[in-house]
């Protein structure tokens, strides 16, 4: 029992100590060597309470597993991870206590390690609730501690990263030095195609073809320095097409492995696809904004310099078509005009307006202006449109002045002719023979041809008239 075993432990280590006189005497005592056992026994039951305690107190999972697979402690969290009770694994042999335990991830990973002498670890699962834990594997020269981290919450938080991951179409990855390799995830292996989760570096050139360098010296200086990068690259091995992808990687340090270099693999095919429909788009409005036939300007609402002109504006108002960016646009009217059209700004926008605008050589010319407000990327600016009208206006002053003419010859033909003809037409009456007298009426004949002399002279200004009218 207890008495005979303590009794061997006290002599043992009495006699590493050199003390036999002590041994003759307490053998020639039996009481007082029981007292000595007894007093060893309960210092023994103590400190076990103590090593219970303190590993009950770790609020991680603790066992401790000799060169034979015996556990030696254990604590009620590591004893949940192995689904038994604390006793049911103290001094028994911990691939015994559970059936098939060596063929499992974590029986085959404690074997490796007692073996090998290394660190290792591992997430293991649990069957019954299906909890995760994060197992730490330290062998020694006397056997194995065993460390597990619950990590559920953090596993399943993984998971749901996972899932959104492969829904927005991200994968992960890891780049191992030593072994020059690219570890994959699922939705990475995808993305690219390939049916394993591994890519040596060696084989990047087969879907990142003459750009691979790029990714590859990013990595190297990953290598020697902490860092981060970011490259929007085409995969070539996309049935000749290319597909773009966001390539993200960063240095980050892990406690156990030191420097560690992970990253995304991004699908940004859509984004792409979008921004080049968006350029084209772009370069069509700039086609629009550029061929124009009429003088077009943008112009800036707060500092009202011209932010982009078109050919057009250049050729008519006599700039180089680089000249006009930057000028302010009020050198594009005549003096004073400038100031009428900053009122005009905010009350006209939908109606056109006409103004007078001066060329580079000072040549005033008239304009019919269209303007409209837009949402620059900086801030708010006006497109201008300004057609030349001055051709247009001087013929409607033209039309004009002819009317006007017109219409003066209409009121003499209405008014002057009228007159002296009366007056011929009363006096021709007069003059016929039953009314006639010449002793008496000559100067009727008289009458006769002063009228129409006034009428020839009124027909002869209606004709000058009407010939300045034609020119």
């Amino acid at each position: 029992g207890w008495t005979s075993q303590w009794a061997v432990l006290v002599i043992g280590m009495l006699l590493s100590a050199g003390a036999s006189i002590a041994i003759r005497n307490l053998l020639g005592h039996p009481l007082l060597l029981q007292k000595q056992v007894d007093r060893q026994a309960h210092a023994h039951m103590q400190l076990n309470e103590v090593y219970k305690e303190t590993i009950e107190r770790i609020s991680d999972g603790f066992a401790s597993v000799d060169k034979q697979g015996l556990v030696q402690l254990c604590n009620q969290q590591m004893a949940k991870l192995f689904e038994c009770q604390v006793n049911d694994l103290i001094n028994k042999p911990l691939f015994d206590v559970m059936p098939d335990f060596d063929k499992s991830p974590l029986g085959k990973a404690i074997a490796s390690s007692i073996k090998s002498g290394k660190a290792q670890t591992l997430p293991v699962q649990r069957k019954g609730d299906l909890k995760w834990f994060d197992v730490s594997l330290y062998p020694g020269a006397h056997g194995i501690s065993i460390f597990a981290k619950d990590i559920t919450k953090e596993e399943e938080a993984l998971r749901l990263l996972e899932l959104t991951n492969q829904v927005a179409r991200i994968g992960g990855w890891e780049y191992l030095p030593h072994e020059n390799r690219l570890h994959l995830s699922s939705t990475a292996s995808d993305l690219l195609q390939l049916t394993d989760s591994q890519l040596s570096l060696d084989e990047l050139s087969v879907y990142f073809g003459e750009r691979t360098g790029e990714i590859t010296d990013a990595l190297k200086k990953l290598q020697n320095a902490k860092g981060h990068f970011d490259i929007e690259i085409p995969i070539v091995k996309q049935k000749n097409k290319p597909f773009w992808v966001k390539i993200i990687a960063e240095t980050t340090q892990d406690n156990r492995s030191g420097n560690r270099i992970l990253g995304t693999l991004q699908d940004i095919q859509s984004r792409m696809l979008y921004q080049e429909k968006m350029a084209d788009t772009a370069q069509q409005y700039r086609n629009l904004f550029d061929l124009t036939p009429v003088p077009m300007w943008t112009f800036d609402a707060r500092t009202f310099k011209i932010i982009a002109a078109n050919s057009a504006a250049g050729k008519e108002y006599g700039y180089e078509q680089a000249e006009l960016v930057g000028r302010p646009i009020s050198q594009m009217f005549s003096p004073g005009v400038f100031s009428q059209f900053l009122k005009q700004l905010t009350t006209q926008s939908s109606k056109a307006i006409i103004s007078e605008h001066r060329r580079k050589n000072g040549q005033l010319m008239y304009v019919e202006m269209y303007f409209t407000e837009i949402e620059n990327e900086k801030n708010k600016a006006y497109v201008l449109l300004a057609r030349d009208i001055t051709e247009r206006l001087n013929n409607m002053r033209a039309i004009e002045s002819q009317n006007q003419r017109l219409r003066e010859i209409a009121w003499m033909q209405s008014h002057k002719v009228r007159a002296p003809l009366a007056r011929i037409l009363a006096i021709a009456q007069l003059v016929e023979p039953e009314y006639f007298d010449p002793n008496h009426d000559k100067h009727l004949i008289d009458e006769i041809c002063k009228s129409a002399h006034e009428l020839d002279q009124i027909l002869m200004e209606i004709v000058q008239r009407t010939e300045n009218n034609s020119k």
